[in-house]
């Protein structure tokens, strides 16, 4: 149900090797609107093929462009009052990705990596997730994000609220 003038989140989805990933937030944000009774526009979106939406997102676009072109197109329709983009993990580099491509007055990222470089990756020894990277280093997409400080440099404005979280064992 779209209500014009509400706030509007979108949630992003967090890597899954073994099965689709799943959509993210759904049930937290129906608490949110229960609680504080203020409806909230909800688009949920998944990267099935966990390259840290850089390569097709199913109804949206083939790479980070056009994703957030079909994005934009949405948040257009729906005319929110506030633009908010939310998600964990992989999730968490797409809230921030594509809250600032879309600029969103307030993006959440819990655990987000900072880059998707190989030799940054393994210079700071953070090799879990270098086969993705390595993926996108050999058959990049037409448009990709792959350092999110600069992006936020390029990008944010005044408005821009950046709450990036992150927790230890």
């Amino acid at each position: 149900r779209i209500v014009p003038g509400a706030p509007l989140v979108i949630a992003f989805g967090f890597v899954s090797w073994t099965t689709r990933p799943a959509f993210d937030f759904y049930g937290r944000l129906k608490k949110l609107e229960q609680s504080s009774g203020q409806h909230l526009n909800k688009i949920l979106v998944r990267d099935s093929a966990n390259a840290w939406y850089h390569r097709r997102i199913d109804g949206l676009g083939s790479h980070a462009d056009e994703t957030a072109q079909g994005l934009r197109e949405l948040v257009r329709a729906i005319a929110p009052s506030r633009l908010v983009t939310i998600g964990q993990s992989m999730g968490a580099y797409a809230a921030v990705m594509y809250g600032l491509l879309l600029d969103a007055q307030q993006i959440i990222a819990f655990g987000p990596l900072s880059f998707l470089d190989v030799e940054q990756a393994r210079l700071y020894h953070e090799l879990r997730w270098l086969p993705v990277m390595e993926s996108l280093a050999q058959d990049p997409p037409p448009s990709g994000y792959y350092d999110l400080a600069a992006l936020c440099r390029a990008r944010a404005t005044e408005r821009t609220e950046l709450h990036l979280l992150f927790g230890t064992r």
